[in-house]
């Protein structure tokens, strides 16, 4: 109970409270609303989300979803840390320290306790906790640990547990079935063989009871039956529901052993486990099998079978492509987590060696101090708490589609958060989002046209013939936009139409006029380089491209008439890394801020972007646009008041009578007339003298006249300097 609610305790911390831009909005959006994720459809995480959404009471729809992740997760590894418990003997630590040794110092709390943290904290594993789309990963393999413990007790001769090893196989086929496959291959022939020699009782109901698991797979087509707005696969036909459930034609990797591509994620493999994972755990996991090997030889060769298995089918029988070589991280997972019970096991022998001094002491130590020392070093790259990049890209994308837009793109990065947007917050409902790499599906053709009766269909074919034509066909129809990425749309198979830079997505047709000559348009019509998507993560790809909507979106509203949110915009913009022209960008600030009436902090924008470019003349020409006002202002000011100020300017260069000067400006300050220079002079006065308060709130009130004024702000940091030396 301890270590679930301190692993639930570091999941909660590091939880995403959006969605990264992967599969996780798809997933969220498929709970949500009951929809149809990608081949296979996935029923039973979309389901148990579904309830998971309904049932838990706080937050929104992806942080309820995100959380279920994390449930699974501390799931998984006490579920690990049980089946490192029973393959561990009582009396592991030997009879030297057997009666020196409190009982929770055994070398089954050893075992545990290590497999536990080591699963719990191990990077791929904590990573998949802290989003949605990893629980679908979690809940095969909390299933398939308790289809061990199961099938552990059916061979001792339990009626029950074969059952229930029965019931956890049809679920978990229900969920990610490839990896389920690993483990019920296996595992079913250790069944079988139990069964043949008289151990294993009931495996024709064990088989029946796998059934009910499978049903669930009829939620597609009834499902489809009502076309769900999420839906990537619409089985609603006997051929359609096999398409999806033999993912034809929708993987993100081929199958077959390739030399080069297998050596490089062999290698992923092999680093990550000995720098994402608890330090030693190869080591100590070979030792736990050799342990193991020695006292229940059966167990010792399922579990090395299914770890070599998991591995080899992860690494070197799949070929994820060149630029998500990552993937295979995720695919090695069914082998790469049996590794930390047998490490467990490991460790527990070893705690059993004869010494001069009983060391159980030692062995919890280690127990505690490997993973915990591994996942202190890892522990700012799975924290997702401040995560919102999946998230950002969907409402950034939003905001640049023009209306009515049908929007094609590549990839499920790219269309997926859009998606979700749509499904879940039910915005942009105009927008017809279009997954390019599926346009010439029959299937996926029916799905757009349910949801666009008119819309002109290409005929069925590759993508790169299909998307072209289906930009084509309905470009006179309703707008067209492109996503930021594309094989199939860009200038040479869309030409003679121009493409126009609108956010994150470049919207082309055949009426669309030339180029805009805005701020954006000189330099944001363009795509980034393809090579940027092969930096991982895929977050590096896509931030330039955010700065380019926020620019973009900021002079749209400025045009409208909302310089406060064009204002928000470019503030948002210049904070985030990318190729902006930031001189530019600080000019339009100053004319959103002119806009608001604020001619300080105009000025104040309007010199930054002197500091960026000397040679920007508009913006010189703006500052001595609003000098000129300035002195207008002040030449309208009553001729006894600018006596006034004259007389206590005078008397504050003396520098004997400041509190002569003070009085003065506090008459002028009382009848209104009050502007930055004059609360800089006050402030000066008031810190002269000692008055470091009053010196901050004099700088505090000119900051507010004119925000951003170095000066004011220098002197500002020199009054709380010395109110706080006081």
């Amino acid at each position: 109970m301890v270590l679930g609610l301190g692993l639930w305790a570091v999941y909660l911390a590091t939880l995403s409270p959006a969605f990264p831009p992967d599969d996780s909005p798809e997933t969220i959006a498929a709970a949500v609303t009951l929809g149809i994720q990608h081949p296979p459809g996935y029923p039973l995480p979309a389901l148990l989300g579904h309830c998971a959404y309904l049932v838990l009471p706080l937050g929104g729809p992806a942080w309820r979803i995100n959380l279920l992740s994390a449930l699974l997760a501390v799931a998984t590894a006490l579920l690990g840390a049980g089946l490192a418990w029973r393959l561990t003997p009582a009396a592991e630590l030997g009879k030297r320290s057997a009666r020196s040794t409190p009982s929770w110092a055994t070398g089954r709390a050893v075992a545990a306790l290590f497999t536990a943290l080591s699963l719990g904290l191990g990077a791929t594993l904590w990573q998949q906790a802290t989003e949605a789309k990893g629980g679908i990963y979690l809940l095969n393999l909390a299933l398939g640990f308790g289809l061990w413990h199961a099938a552990l007790s059916a061979w001792q001769g339990s009626l029950r547990a074969t059952r229930a090893a029965g019931l956890l196989a049809g679920l978990m086929l229900a969920g990610h079935f490839l990896s389920a496959a690993l483990w019920l291959g296996p595992l079913g022939l250790a069944l079988a063989w139990g069964a043949w020699k008289g151990k294993v009782r009931g495996w024709p109901m064990a088989c029946a009871l796998a059934l009910p698991g499978l049903a669930l797979y009829l939620y597609l087509p009834l499902r489809a039956a009502q076309w769900p707005l999420l839906d990537l696969g619409h089985p609603a036909n006997w051929a359609q529901f096999l398409w999806v459930l033999g993912r034809d034609g929708y993987t993100q990797a081929g199958l077959g052993p390739a030399g080069e591509i297998a050596a490089e994620q062999l290698g992923l493999w092999w680093s990550d486990l000995w720098t994402g994972w608890a330090w030693a755990l190869p080591l100590l996991a070979v030792a736990g099998w050799a342990s193991l090997w020695h006292r229940r030889r059966a167990e010792a060769v399922w579990m090395g079978a299914l770890a070599l298995l998991g591995v080899w089918a992860g690494a070197v029988h799949n070929q994820t492509p060149a630029d998500n070589r990552w993937l295979c991280l995720l695919f090695t997972l069914p082998g790469t987590v049996l590794l930390a019970p047998l490490a467990g096991l490991g460790l527990a022998a070893l705690c059993s060696v004869p010494l001069p001094r009983p060391w159980p002491a030692w062995g919890l130590a280690l127990a505690l101090a490997l993973p915990l020392g591994a996942a202190a070093l890892h522990f700012n790259a799975e924290n997702r708490s401040g995560d919102y990049a999946g998230w950002d890209f969907a409402h950034d994308l939003c905001l640049g589609l023009p209306k009515d837009a049908l929007y094609l793109a590549e990839g499920d990065y790219h269309t997926l958060p859009l998606l979700y947007v749509q499904a879940v917050e039910g915005r942009r409902p105009d927008v017809l989002s279009v997954l390019d790499a599926l346009s010439g599906e029959p299937w996926y053709q029916a799905v757009l046209r349910r949801r666009d009766p008119g819309l002109l269909e290409p005929d069925p074919g590759p993508p790169d013939s299909a998307a072209p034509s289906l930009a084509r066909l309905n470009g006179g129809r309703r707008p067209l936009a492109v996503g930021p990425f594309s094989a199939w749309l860009s200038p040479s198979t869309l030409a003679p139409w121009p493409l126009r830079q609108r956010g994150l997505a470049r919207e082309t047709g055949p009426s669309l006029p030339g180029e805009r000559p805005d701020l954006a348009a000189a330099w944001a019509a363009r795509n980034p380089p393809r090579e940027a998507a092969d930096l991982e993560p895929v977050e590096a790809a896509l931030l330039p491209w955010y700065s380019v909507a926020l620019v973009q979106d900021g002079n749209e509203r400025l045009a409208l008439g909302r310089p406060a949110q064009a204002l928000v915009d470019y503030l948002r913009a210049l904070e985030r890394p990318g190729d902006l022209p930031r001189a530019g960008v600080y000019f339009n600030c100053g004319q959103a801020s002119e806009a608001l009436k604020d001619s300080g902090q105009a000025m104040a924008y309007y010199r930054q972007a002197l500091g960026v470019d000397a040679s920007f003349s508009a913006a010189t020409a703006r500052i001595g646009a609003l000098l000129a006002d300035q002195a207008k202002a002040e030449a309208r000011t009553p001729a006894h008041i600018q006596a006034v100020i004259r007389q206590a300017d005078a008397i504050a260069a003396g520098g004997h009578h400041d509190d002569q000067a003070l009085a003065f400006y506090g008459q002028v300050l009382a009848q209104g007339y009050a502007s930055a220079g004059l609360w800089r002079n006050v402030g000066v006065l008031r810190l002269r003298n000692g008055q470091a308060q009053g010196a901050v709130e004099a700088f505090q009130a000119g900051l507010k006249l004119s925000p951003g004024d170095p000066t004011l702000a220098q002197y500002l940091g020199a009054a709380k300097a010395a109110l706080h030396s006081k």
